[in-house]
């Protein structure tokens, strides 16, 4: 895999960052269904989260981050279809959440589809 382009951008009064990469997989199938693998042990593994519907989700039912990966019918070169990763995520830690961007992050991760089970 490799990205053609990647463009982020940081909101940090409402604390998130958004990003959404292009990419060209070598085998499309194959590589996108194993980004996706490598996204569920990121949430599962490192941050001891589940995915759901996009959404990686902590213990406490509080939205870690969200991946969506789709195409955007253009090509790259070799014919390969290109995919487009989309990415929303705080920029803050949870070691005060009580704070205005981590209150937020979660009214942005409820307007994005984010939601709460408990």
């Amino acid at each position: 895999m490799f990205h053609h382009s990647v463009r982020s951008i940081v909101h940090p009064t409402l604390g998130y960052a958004d990003s959404t990469a292009f990419a060209c997989f070598q085998e499309q199938s194959l590589s996108v269904k194993q980004y996706e693998k490598f996204v569920i042990n990121q949430c599962e593994s490192t941050l001891n989260g589940t995915m759901e519907g996009g959404w990686c989700r902590d213990k406490q039912d509080s939205p870690l981050f969200f991946v969506e990966i789709g195409q955007d019918g253009s090509y790259c070169n070799s014919s390969l279809s290109r995919s487009v990763v989309y990415i929303l995520e705080p920029v803050t830690t949870k070691s005060s959440p009580d704070s205005n961007t981590d209150t937020g992050w979660k009214d942005v991760s409820q307007a994005f589809g984010f939601d709460h089970h408990l």
